[in-house]
């Protein structure tokens, strides 16, 4: 609280004013099973041990069993609770078992963070993965093609692209039995409409495929699952959101710019010791947020679409690193990305 006091008093120079907090408290999920109590194979549970995984969560628990029964399942918990391992885990298990499974995320930034993250838990176990996206290089999508990995990352615009321009994509997809669609509060409207015949067109290549979600930020229920994937589908709660604490402040900028004052709020906070993610609508203003902030002191750097991949995966791996102090991002960087 003694930061927002000092919130309150800087917001003075631009006669902006806090309108509103909300504090928001969440513990951490119920504790279920140990790790050698989980139907799966034993090399997995060596690999989840190794990482420092002794047990898991009750609604992962439920959720493991329910995959490996081949159940539709949407798995809704917070950000940093656990709902990756939640899917993870089992896609493992049918991945050991020569089982393969194409996992699609909404961004190429949330899709190669998640690579990270299965790197490290096959890190000893008998299971490929690769990714292809815009960025994937040719030589690595045939790679790919010539011998696919039980676990496939990618994302819905290359399976809208791929599955009709690609004989070789279509093939690929076409082995799996198990899809993953991660952060699919981002479905609504048109996209949304837009995944669902994507959906549609995976069930024509084959019908019987099993489909599994997660989210960290959505109200759901049974129907909304069948009118998205055009099957029934059972809802796993777990974490409201991650554990902690979490202030929501609200601030009325009486006419000031927003990217101004984003941009001074960042440099007041990033010099209290805070790291600071700031999300503009467009690819200009991220730019210009990022210009406006050097004026108040503060070196942001620009994570949007249309910089070269390597730029993005620098601010990325930067971000992990602690390395950096803030970033403008336009949707890019707005999903669960592990920070």
């Amino acid at each position: 609280m003694d930061i927002l006091e000092n919130v309150k008093e800087r917001l003075n120079l631009f006669n902006a004013e806090i309108t509103h907090i909300y504090t928001e408290t969440a513990f951490e999920p119920d504790l279920g099973s140990t790790v050698d109590n989980l139907n799966i194979n034993e090399k997995i549970k060596k690999s989840l041990k190794n990482i420092g995984i002794e047990k898991v969560y009750k609604y992962q628990e439920e959720a493991i069993n329910k995959i490996l029964d081949r159940r539709n399942i949407l798995i809704i918990s917070g950000t940093g609770t656990g709902k990756t391992e939640a899917f993870l885990i089992p896609i493992l298990n049918f991945a050991i078992n020569g089982e393969k499974s194409i996992l699609i995320y909404p961004t190429k930034a949330l899709a190669r963070d998640q690579l990270n993250r299965i790197c490290k838990l096959i890190k000893n176990l008998p299971i490929r993965v690769g990714v292809i996206d815009g960025d994937t290089p040719r030589i690595e999508r045939n790679r790919i093609y010539e011998d696919p990995p039980e676990i496939l990352i990618t994302n819905p615009d290359m399976l809208h692209f791929g599955l009709a321009m690609s004989r070789r994509f279509s093939e690929t997809i076409r082995q799996a039995d198990h899809f993953v669609f991660d952060e699919i509060h981002v479905y609504e409207g048109v996209l949304g409409s837009h995944l669902r015949m994507i959906i549609d067109r995976l069930r024509d290549i084959n019908n019987k495929i099993h489909i599994i979600s997660s989210s960290a930020t959505i109200g759901a229920s049974p129907y909304m699952f069948e009118a998205m994937f055009g099957e029934q589908g059972e809802i796993i709660y777990g974490s409201s959101r991650r554990k902690g604490m979490a202030f929501h402040v609200l601030i009325n900028s009486n006419g000031v710019s927003r990217w101004t004052l984003s941009a001074y709020l960042a440099a007041i906070l990033i010099k209290l010791g805070l790291k600071i993610l700031i999300f503009t609508d467009s690819q200009q203003m991220a730019e210009v947020t990022a210009k406006i902030a050097q004026r108040f002191g503060a070196d942001l750097e620009v994570h949007r679409a249309g910089i070269l991949p390597e730029e993005r995966l620098k601010v990325e791996q930067g971000l992990r690193q602690g390395k950096i102090n803030g970033v403008v991002a336009t949707p890019t960087l707005e999903l669960g990305i592990d920070i």
